[in-house]
């Protein structure tokens, strides 16, 4: 319809906006203590509707040790943090057209990502993940899909800049980011963050 069109022109540009002020150092975020158990209750109630209207299921999994608000609750923009959630939900809901989207929280990740080191002991870092029963991606386009520029499917493409932007928020919270895809079975996007208090300072420039 007009009005998702305008909403998708609107998100894009902001979104260019934000890649903007990050690329140029103008970007500050202002950190806090952010509980990611209400983060992902306020983003599974947000994207309830569109989740409903395409006929998928929307699954909410704490596992148990992350029912603790002290194993969830990071120093990090709440702002910056919801954006990046909310990219990762819209993506899985464009992708998917039959089946589940689970948004989850827990103190081991589901897959063992590349990017995430072994060198700590929990509970030192929370997964929030981002699981889809939808297309999927090529594996030729998963290695450079959080980079500026990329090529690939053109659908795909148009969120490229978002899923950027959510790394350049998750590395300014001293977190990463990563994707395990099968073509066909789904993807699942999986966020480390660190748990720990910032006592030196309340904002800090990305």
């Amino acid at each position: 319809t007009m009005m998702d069109s305008n909403r998708n022109l609107l998100q894009m540009v902001n979104t260019i906006l934000e890649v903007y002020r990050h690329d140029a150092g103008h970007k500050t975020l202002v950190f806090a203590s952010c509980d990611l158990q209400q983060l992902v209750q306020d983003v599974a109630q947000e994207f309830m509707p569109l989740i409903g209207g395409k006929g998928l299921s929307l699954h909410i999994d704490f596992n148990k040790r992350c029912v603790d608000r002290r194993l969830t609750t990071v120093q990090g923009d709440c702002l910056e943090l919801n954006r990046v959630l909310s990219h990762l939900v819209r993506n899985a809901i464009k992708f998917t057209n039959e089946g589940s989207i689970t948004l989850r929280l827990t103190d081991v990740p589901t897959v063992a990502m590349p990017a995430v080191d072994s060198s700590h002991t929990q509970p030192s870092f929370v997964w929030l993940e981002v699981e889809d029963t939808g297309i999927g991606i090529p594996l030729e386009d998963q290695p450079t899909l959080f980079e500026r520029y990329r090529q690939g499917d053109t659908k795909r493409a148009a969120s490229g800049l978002g899923l950027y932007l959510s790394r350049r928020i998750i590395e300014a919270h001293d977190g990463t980011i990563a994707v395990w895809s099968e073509p066909g079975r789904g993807t699942l996007f999986t966020i480390r963050l660190p748990i720990y208090e910032i006592s030196s300072q309340d904002s800090v420039s990305s």
